[in-house]
């Protein structure tokens, strides 16, 4: 699973430690030392954020198939996104974990 982080708190990590650069001009040009340790501080920095533990939501609906065999309706509801038959409506797929939020067909 990849690892993701809150891009917010990254930039808050590099605006913080880049406020830390002291304005030094020597000759006419920026001393970049302290620029190259600020660098190496926001790196570490971000290595200590806390990763979310996330996944990509599969979105599907249950499908509704209606058939009549011997005179009887039969009603038959499943995934469309795997195909599980289900018996009961419910939010998530037991199947394979789908959002049943994209409406229902019939």
């Amino acid at each position: 699973m990849e690892k993701y982080i809150n891009t917010r708190v990254v930039d808050r990590v590099f605006i913080d430690e880049f406020a830390k650069i002291p304005s030094v001009l020597i000759d006419d040009r920026i001393e970049w030392t302290a620029a190259r340790e600020a660098i190496i501080q926001c790196v570490k920095g971000i290595s200590v954020i806390p990763a979310a533990d996330v996944r990509e939501n599969i979105h599907a609906k249950w499908v509704i198939e209606k058939e009549i065999v011997n005179g009887v309706l039969h009603v038959n509801q499943f995934c469309s996104n795997c195909g599980y038959p289900q018996y009961t409506t419910t939010k998530f797929c037991p199947d394979c974990g789908a959002v049943m939020d994209k409406g229902r067909e019939e």
